[in-house]
């Protein structure tokens, strides 16, 4: 998490999400809990106290349903 996310290698596992996640990430810019560092997404100290809950706003709804669906053994 620290590392922050690389976004170049982010469109290219995933493709073109810009549309998808562009305002999200905006918007947790402009609180000051993410900020740009070249061509990554770093957490703010901010951001670090809430990553539990940044991670689950850019989760895809592929993914959100699987999380759904997970029973933990």
């Amino acid at each position: 998490v620290k590392d922050g996310l690389d976004c170049a290698w982010f469109r290219e596992t995933y493709g073109d999400t810009e549309d998808t996640f562009a305002p999200v990430l905006s918007d947790l810019e402009n609180l000051g809990m993410l900020k740009r560092s070249g061509n990554r997404l770093l957490p703010t100290p901010l951001g670090f106290e809430y990553a539990d809950a940044i991670g689950p706003v850019v989760y895809s709804s592929d993914m959100t349903l699987r999380m759904q669906e997970f029973e933990p053994s």
